[in-house]
């Protein structure tokens, strides 16, 4: 084993002793107490709800218009789709090559599809 290999092998694993040891000190009640003291102190999760309150205020901003949007397109986008699916056999018939269908026609009627050769 490689001397890069061994050094990034004992970092890992003491990067997850030091993670299992911190989920079991905050899996005890006065870990958690201690870890909220900690926070209120340094005042990092007021800072941390006040920033999850104006993404939660974002969020919900964008969804409101991202719906309002799609109530407002929705007729025009079902007419464009419904447009494209009757436009496509055309469109697939004139970018084949010819001879992909054994000489027929490359267009088909609905509910058949031309044979091909193997």
């Amino acid at each position: 084993m490689k001397r890069g290999q061994l050094v990034a092998l004992i970092a890992g694993a003491a990067l997850g002793v030091a993670a299992v040891t911190i989920g079991i000190v905050l899996a005890r009640e006065d870990g958690r107490e201690a870890a909220r003291r900690f926070l209120n102190e340094n005042q990092i999760g007021q800072k941390g709800q006040q920033a999850a309150q104006a993404v939660a205020s974002t969020a919900r901003k964008v969804g409101n218009q991202v719906a309002q949007t799609a109530q407002e397109q929705y007729p025009r986008a079902k007419s464009a789709v419904s447009n494209a699916i009757s436009q496509a056999p055309q469109a697939v018939s004139a970018a084949l090559p010819k001879g992909l269908f054994n000489g027929k026609s490359a267009t088909a009627t609905e509910g058949e599809l031309p044979e091909a050769s193997i």
